[in-house]
């Protein structure tokens, strides 16, 4: 997870799956920025994410193995 403006990572954003089989799993990303969803079911899905004082973003991906995905959000306006 990372700062669309500076780079700098974000911690504790929320990044949730909204539809698909696995939809309503959910984890908060660490202080390094990663986060690791597990065990989600293949096919699309879609990843929301929400942290304090950014805007939320969201993507649908073709969930497989080892997928892996960086957002990059906004400070909010």
């Amino acid at each position: 997870m990372r700062n669309a403006s500076d780079g700098k990572v974000v911690e504790n954003a929320l990044v949730e799956v909204t539809t698909g089989a696995s939809a309503g799993r959910g984890v908060r990303s660490d202080a390094a920025g990663a986060y690791r969803l597990e065990g989600l079911a293949r096919g699309s899905a879609r990843l929301q994410v929400t942290a304090t004082g950014f805007s939320s973003d969201g993507a649908t991906l073709d969930l497989a193995a080892d997928t892996v995905f960086t957002f990059q959000i906004r400070p909010a306006s």
